[in-house]
């Protein structure tokens, strides 16, 4: 396990700064605020949704894929975290 944790982390250190922490959560707004705000105030599970929902809009959005990454990593979700920083790598390698 500590294998796969160390891993997404390394994923993330080389994703974040290619794609840019501004880019992910800009643009993702709902009815309760945008996706930073969301996150800012602890509000992970609708800052993923709004997330989510950008996603639909955009599949191939790297910005979107970091930032959801990002969040299945606040929850320890080590394979979906490490599926989706991956994707943004992919799309948008550092």
């Amino acid at each position: 396990m500590r294998d796969e944790t160390q891993h997404a982390h390394s994923l993330l250190a080389l994703v974040w700064p290619a794609i840019g922490a501004q880019a992910v959560l800009a643009g993702s707004k709902t009815a309760s605020g945008s996706a930073e705000e969301l996150l800012r105030a602890g509000r992970f599970a609708e800052a993923e949704n709004a997330l989510t929902e950008r996603l639909t809009v955009r599949p191939g959005d790297a910005a979107t894929l970091l930032g959801l990454g990002y969040l299945a990593l606040l929850r320890n979700d080590l394979d979906r975290a490490e599926g989706r920083l991956s994707g943004a790598l992919q799309i948008k390698p550092s």
